[in-house]
C-alpha cells in the first residue's frame, strides 16, 4: 500500500511540476509580449542569427515548444522563410537545454523549502496587482515556485537506492549499459515525452532519478537523447493543419534532432567520456552528476547545431523535394488551443489574414478602378468579379471573427488583448469597406444597363477620387503586410482630409450641373456612387486608428 501512495504522490509531483513550467512559461510569455515575435522576425535573416533568435527566446520563455509552434505559425502565415526558421528551430534546441541547468542548480543544490516558501510569499500578493505587467512577473514567479515544489515531491518520492535481491533485476538493466540498453531509453525517453509533451518535465524526471542512483549516467544521456526527439512531436501536431511550408520547418526539427540522435549513437560511449572529462568531478558523486547530464544535453545540442547549420540551404531544398508544393488555400487555419504556444500564434495568423483582405479590398477597388474608362461590357465584367470576390471575403472575414472570438476566451497579455481589440476594429473596417465597394460597382452596372447619363468629365472625376482612396489603401496595405516598419497616423489624417475635400467638391459641381438641367437620375446616382466611396475612406481612418490604439 506504502508503494501505491509514493506512485500516486509521485504523479501529483509530476502534475505540480507541469503545471509549473506551464504557468512560469505562460507569464514569461505575456510578459514579453509580442517582442519575442519580432526577435524571430528581425533577426533570422542568416541561419547563425536565426541560431542566436532561437536560442535566445527559447531560453527567456523557457519552452522549446512555444518557440517551435510560435516558427511553425510564422511560416504558415508566409512571415518567415524555410531557410530562416530552420535555423531558429536549431537555436530552440540549444535554448530548452538551460532549464535543466536550472533545475540542477536549483533542484538538488539547495533545499528547495527555503527557496520556494519565499518566492510563494513574494509572487502570492504580486497576482493580485493593478499594474498588468506586475502581475504578469508574479505569474512567472508562482510558476517558478510550483516547479521547484513539484521537483521536491517528485525527490522525496524517489527513494534512495538500496541495493537488496529484489532490486537485484532493475540494477541488471537499468545499469547495464549494452547498446539495447541505450536504444531502449532512447525509446522510452522519446515515448514519455511524446505523451507529456514537455521535454522540461521528462528531463526533470530523468535528473531525479539519476541524482537518486536509480539510473546510470550513460542511460540518463540516452534517455535526454530520445526527449530530443519526442519534444518535435508538438510542432508537427500544430503543423497537420497548415501548409506545406509549415509542415516543411516541422519536418525540419524532426529530421534534425533524430539525424543527430543518429550520430550520438555512433560515437555514444566516447562522447559520454569526452562530457566525464569536461566537466568537473566524478560521475558517481550525486551532488555533481546533475551538471554532467546538463552539460551532455548542452552539448549534444550545440555541436548538432555547428555540423548542420552549414547546410541549411540543402537541408531546405531536400525538405521542399520530400513535401512539394501545393495549391495555395486561402481559408484561415487555427492552431489548436490544447497547445499554450496557441494565443500568440493564432494572432499571427490573424495578422496575415487581415493583410490579405486589405489587399483584396485595394484588388477591388482597383478593378472598379479600370472599369470607369471602359464600355458597358467592361462594367459588367467588373460587377461580377466584384460580386465573386465580396463573397470570397465574406468568408475570409466569417473565419477571422470566428478565430477572433476563441481567440478571446484565452487568458492574454494587456499588449496581446490590445491586439486583439485592434484586429477586432479592422476586421470591421474591411468587411465595411467590402460592402461599400460592392455598393459602388452595382450603381455602375445599374448606369451601365438603364443608360444613365452623368454629366461631362463624370468618370474621370469618379477616376481621381478613387485614385486618391486607393493611396490610402496602399497605405494601410503596406503596414498590414509588414513592408512598413512605423505607421504614421498624421499620415493617414491627411489622405482623409484629401479625400473629404474631393467629396466636397464634387457634390459642388453635382449640384451645379443640376442647376443647369443636367440629369436629375444620373447626378443623384453619381453623388451616391460619391458617397459610398467616401465611405471607403472613413473606414480607412477606422483602421489607421485601431493600428495606433494597438501600438499603446
Amino acid at each position: 500500500m506504502a508503494v501505491v501512495w509514493k506512485i500516486i504522490n509521485f504523479i501529483g509531483g509530476l502534475s505540480v511540476f507541469f503545471y509549473g513550467m506551464r504557468l512560469m512559461s505562460l507569464g514569461l510569455r505575456k510578459r514579453a509580449g509580442g517582442r519575442l515575435r519580432k526577435v524571430l522576425k528581425s533577426f533570422s535573416d542568416t541561419p547563425l542569427k536565426g541560431v542566436f533568435s532561437g536560442t535566445f527566446v527559447t531560453s527567456v520563455v523557457q519552452s522549446s515548444s512555444a518557440t517551435t509552434v510560435l516558427v511553425v505559425s510564422l511560416v504558415n502565415a508566409g512571415l518567415l522563410a524555410l531557410e530562416e526558421a530552420i535555423g531558429i528551430v536549431f537555436g530552440a534546441n540549444i535554448g530548452t537545454t538551460f532549464t535543466a541547468w536550472i533545475v540542477s542548480f536549483f533542484g538538488f543544490k539547495f533545499s528547495l523549502s527555503s527557496l520556494v516558501l519565499p518566492v510563494f510569499a513574494l509572487a502570492l500578493p504580486l497576482m493580485f496587482n493593478k499594474n498588468e505587467k506586475v502581475r504578469e512577473v508574479a505569474e512567472a514567479l508562482f510558476g517558478f515556485s510550483l516547479v521547484f515544489l513539484g521537483l521536491s515531491i517528485i525527490k522525496d518520492q524517489v527513494p534512495d537506492v538500496q541495493v537488496t535481491e529484489q532490486s537485484a533485476t532493475f540494477f541488471r538493466f537499468f545499469h547495464h549499459e549494452s547498446f539495447l540498453s541505450v536504444l531502449a531509453f532512447v525509446l522510452l525517453g522519446t515515448l514519455a515525452t511524446m505523451i507529456l509533451q514537455s521535454s522540461s518535465t521528462t528531463v526533470a524526471i530523468t535528473l531525479t532519478l539519476l541524482y537518486k542512483g536509480w539510473i546510470s549516467f550513460p542511460l540518463a544521456c540516452a534517455a535526454v537523447l530520445g526527449e530530443n526527439i519526442g519534444t518535435t512531436v508538438t510542432a508537427l501536431l500544430a503543423s497537420i493543419p497548415m501548409n506545406r511550408q509549415a509542415k516543411r520547418i516541422a519536418y525540419a526539427h524532426t529530421l534534425f534532432n533524430i539525424t543527430g540522435v543518429l550520430w550520438m549513437l555512433a560515437v555514444f560511449p566516447w562522447f559520454v567520456k569526452l562530457v566525464d572529462i569536461v566537466v568537473p568531478g566524478p560521475v558517481s558523486d550525486a551532488g555533481l552528476v546533475t551538471y554532467h547530464l546538463s552539460a551532455f544535453h548542452t552539448m549534444f545540442n550545440i555541436i548538432n547545431t555547428f555540423l548542420f547549420i552549414w547546410f541549411v540551404k540543402p537541408y531546405a531544398a531536400l525538405l521542399r523535394r520530400i513535401l512539394p508544393e501545393e495549391a495555395a488555400k486561402e481559408e484561415l487555419v487555427l492552431v489548436a488551443s490544447p497547445f499554450p504556444e496557441s494565443l500568440e500564434s493564432n494572432l499571427v495568423l490573424i495578422e496575415k489574414a487581415l493583410s490579405r483582405m486589405a489587399e483584396r479590398v485595394f484588388d477591388m477597388a482597383l478593378v472598379i478602378l479600370h472599369s470607369l474608362g471602359g464600355d458597358d461590357a467592361d462594367l459588367d465584367r467588373m460587377a461580377e468579379q466584384a460580386r465573386e470576390m465580396e463573397l470570397r471575403f465574406d468568408e475570409m472575414e466569417e473565419a477571422i471573427h470566428v478565430t477572433l472570438t476563441r481567440c478571446a476566451t484565452e487568458s492574454m497579455a494587456e499588449e496581446q488583448a490590445r491586439r486583439l481589440m485592434a484586429y477586432q476594429l479592422i476586421s470591421r473596417a474591411l468587411e465595411s469597406m467590402s460592402d461599400s465597394l460592392y455598393r459602388v460597382a452595382r450603381l455602375l452596372k445599374q448606369r451601365g444597363d438603364l443608360s444613365i447619363p452623368f454629366h461631362k468629365k463624370g468618370m474621370e472625376e469618379l477616376q481621381d477620387y478613387l485614385q486618391i482612396i486607393l493611396d490610402f489603401l496602399r497605405y494601410n496595405v503596406s503596414y498590414l503586410s509588414g513592408e512598413l516598419a512605423a505607421y504614421d497616423v498624421e499620415h493617414a489624417y491627411r489622405l482623409e482630409q484629401r479625400i473629404d475635400g474631393m467629396r466636397d467638391s464634387l457634390r459642388k459641381r453635382a449640384r451645379k450641373k443640376l442647376a443647369k438641367g443636367a440629369d436629375v437620375r444620373g447626378e443623384l446616382l453619381f453623388m451616391d456612387v460619391v458617397r459610398h466611396l467616401e465611405h471607403v475612406g472613413d473606414y480607412s481612418l477606422d483602421v489607421s486608428q485601431a493600428i495606433k490604439e494597438m501600438a499603446g
